[in-house]
């Protein structure tokens, strides 16, 4: 039986290592969370996300945690995600810049694909009181084989969770991809 899984944040990421999306000067961040293939014309200005830190500190992390909540990748896991994924992705150009200049070889990672997979007779939702939406997960679970032909979705009743299938949690683990945390949705929401 294949899993889905959550993408999240490792548990011991650093919080010296968080990046600031610069909302004054990039596009909104909500953008990312929709779930939709975004226009050039969306990506005006190019996302500018700041670093406290060096360039050096940060290349070790193939994935950089920041406040949009929205991944951004490495080139190394940009391959993989191409390779596994690519019609699952959209690479959107981004700068980063660090105390010491400006770091190169990173995309933000766009997700334009949506399912639903959420199996409810399971899950613990509480929901919106005006809107059918959900408001809060306290117990998750997913419908066996709801990634179809997805390796990469959002949910969605809920964009800001990014699904994973088992064939590329495999190719993670296998390539020992660092700054990302591929978990069971029953163990992070149980």
């Amino acid at each position: 039986m294949t899993k889905t899984y959550l993408w999240e944040k490792p548990g011991n990421y650093p919080p010296e290592l968080l990046g600031l999306y610069d909302e004054e000067h990039s596009p909104d961040r909500f953008l990312f969370r929709k779930g939709i293939r975004l226009s050039d014309n969306d990506l005006i200005p190019i996302p500018l996300i700041k670093f406290k830190i060096t360039k050096q500190q940060l290349r070790q992390y193939e994935c950089l945690v920041n406040s949009s909540e929205v991944p951004v990748i490495s080139n190394r896991l940009a391959d993989l995600l191409i390779e596994f994924a690519g019609n699952d992705i959209q690479l959107c150009d981004v700068k980063i810049e660090c105390i010491n200049g400006e770091l190169e070889g990173y995309k933000i990672l766009n997700i334009p694909q949506t399912i639903k997979g959420i199996d409810h007779a399971r899950s613990s939702c509480t929901k919106m009181k005006l809107v059918d939406r959900i408001l809060q997960i306290n117990r998750l679970f997913y419908l066996p084989g709801c990634m179809g032909e997805h390796n990469l979705a959002r949910e969605a009743e809920y964009m800001g969770l990014l699904l994973v299938s088992q064939t590329l949690y495999d190719a993670f683990q296998n390539k020992k991809m660092t700054g990302v945390r591929l978990v069971e949705p029953d163990k992070y929401y149980g």
